[in-house]
């Protein structure tokens, strides 16, 4: 009887902690941010790292996907009307104002894993802001809801969007990299191949403090070696 008893309370222990696997090592699932607080050795960073990563190669593989079907029908003379409105759908995700498909490619950009880790932690504080803990918002991804119950209020008039996860916010970034118009040379660089120290340099307005956030992005990338992670 009591090895039955013990049997239903580590059943029961285990799946109250079921986001939480091997502590010890600090590998732990987590698709949200305030999760991350429960992280309290020096680790903290690294299972960070390791909650975003997967969550990156999964969008990746998304566009990847989207991209190679895109490729596929610039090899087509005639277009079925299938993949005519594929491409219609692709053209209004992306916000591409032609109809040329090597534009659209131009806009479906993969960027280095250790660019949007980098982003994310600087952003976030390691997932530990305010508009990350309350709205899983990784990269300071502003909101144009005046509503304190969809958005995250930070001071007297500052509103930040909100997401369901932690995949959300990722998705969102990397599609505002891909559509916004300025971001057009940061696109170029990714196409290019640059690596994610040169396209720290072409990020433009994403800070007001730019030199200074090129430079503490550049020792986030630096001092945590994430470029291994490309």
């Amino acid at each position: 009887m009591k090895k039955y008893l013990l049997g239903i309370f580590l059943c029961m222990y285990l799946l109250s902690y079921s986001n939480i696997l091997d502590q010890g090592k600090n590998t732990i699932i987590i698709t949200q941010a305030k999760d991350l607080q429960k992280v309290k050795n020096k680790g903290k960073k690294q299972v960070f790292i390791e909650t975003l990563i997967p969550v990156i190669d999964k969008i990746k593989s998304a566009i990847n996907k989207e991209r190679e079907y895109v490729e596929s029908l610039l090899e087509k003379e005639n277009l079925e009307e299938k993949e005519k409105e594929y491409l219609e759908e692709m053209y209004s995700k992306y916000n591409v104002k032609t109809s040329k498909i090597d534009d659209l490619l131009n806009k479906m950009i993969i960027p280095p894993t250790s660019f949007i880790l980098a982003q994310a932690s600087l952003e976030s504080g390691w997932g530990r802001s305010k508009v990350a803990i309350e709205g899983n918002n990784l990269f300071g991804m502003r909101s144009t809801l005046k509503d304190p119950v969809r958005a995250v209020k930070v001071g007297a008039k500052d509103f930040y969007k909100k997401y369901e996860s932690l995949e959300d916010s990722v998705e969102d970034y990397i599609m505002t990299l891909s559509r916004h118009k300025s971001y057009v040379h940061l696109r170029g660089g990714i196409n290019s191949g640059k690596d994610s120290i040169e396209l720290v340099k072409l990020l433009g307005n994403y800070s007001e403090v730019k030199n200074v956030y090129e430079q503490r992005l550049t020792q986030i990338i630096k001092k945590n070696d994430l470029q291994k992670h490309d």
